[in-house]
């Protein structure tokens, strides 16, 4: 049994890959600065014996301690309080409380041989081109959002290079969807379209909407994780997305199908809407595992269901 420690373990993504993991397989230990999470983490997850420890990222030597006194072999850092759109003053902040800690928590865990696994970001750091994405294409910092990522993204590998063997993994998703609950207006336009379509309101679109993105279902990320961060020795940096790409008018137009309702569009040009076209190369991906991503009608109609439900 592997000892598993979850920083920002109480977020969308840390409660699916909780749900999904099997308590024989691994102890769960999660880190959140939010007490009411972590509570829904522990009432949600029974069966499981999942410790929870609350405390702030700045606290290192509380972090340091959970990994030394409960033999941590895996850290997964989900950590992260910004999102594309975030302005200077929530970087500034973000920077005291998450970047500059989890710079000196990637020191302590490659001395100590533990594995990291960083959630990065694979729509918001690459540098806008036509071509298809790849690990070695061009980044970019486009917003601070993508600068935070960036940044540790540094840290780690400039640190692999000093101690060797540093046992790491950067994942590089794309827009995830599949959220249930606690659906923030700032992020996840998939949740938000389905929500404002059910509720009869206007939908609100950065840009013209003919800007391309690649969507992936929660299920399949949580199973790229499982089986190449946890169960395998892979390293390095890997995008994981669908590799397909839509546009946002036409992501609108599957909803409204879906659920047989049309509302107003409104598009608005003056905030920043990132790259006008992503389009990823997940031929790495693809030698990891047998990938067949959910389909993006089939998870759309998916998502809608459980929303309704």
């Amino acid at each position: 049994m592997k000892t598993l420690l979850m920083i920002g373990g109480t977020g969308f993504i840390g409660r699916e890959i909780i749900k999904s993991l099997n308590p024989k397989d691994f102890r769960i230990l999660v880190f959140s600065s939010l007490g009411k999470d972590a509570n829904e983490i522990r009432s949600h997850n029974k069966d499981s014996e999942i410790q929870v420890f609350l405390g702030q990222l700045v606290d290192t030597d509380l972090i340091e301690s959970i990994i030394t006194d409960h033999k941590v072999d895996i850290v997964i850092h989900l950590a992260s309080s910004l999102v594309p759109i975030s302005t200077i003053d929530e970087y500034n902040l973000e920077l005291e409380n998450i970047i500059y800690p989890t710079i000196k928590l990637i020191n302590k865990l490659a001395n100590h041989g533990i594995k990291l696994i960083y959630f990065s970001s694979g729509g918001n750091i690459y540098k806008q081109t036509s071509d298809h994405i790849h690990e070695l294409s061009e980044t970019e910092i486009n917003n601070f959002y993508a600068k935070s990522k960036l940044m540790i993204e540094s840290a780690i590998i400039s640190k692999s290079k000093e101690i060797q063997p540093f046992n790491y993994l950067i994942l590089r998703p794309s827009n995830v969807y599949g959220r249930t609950n606690r659906i923030n207006i700032k992020q996840g336009f998939i949740e938000n379209t389905i929500l404002r379509i059910t509720q009869n309101k206007p939908i609100a679109i950065w840009g013209d909407g003919k800007q391309t993105r690649d969507y992936i279902h929660i299920s399949d990320l949580v199973k790229i994780l499982k089986v190449i961060g946890l169960d395998s020795a892979t390293q390095g940096i890997l995008n994981v997305a669908s590799g397909n790409s839509i546009n946002l008018l036409d992501i609108v137009k599957i909803i409204m199908a879906t659920i047989g309702h049309e509302t107003e569009i409104v598009f608005d040009d003056k905030v920043y809407f990132g790259p006008k076209e992503i389009k990823f190369n997940i031929s790495n991906l693809e030698q990891l595992i047998n990938f067949q991503p959910v389909q993006i009608e089939a998870g759309i109609k998916k998502l809608i269901s459980q929303l309704n439900g």
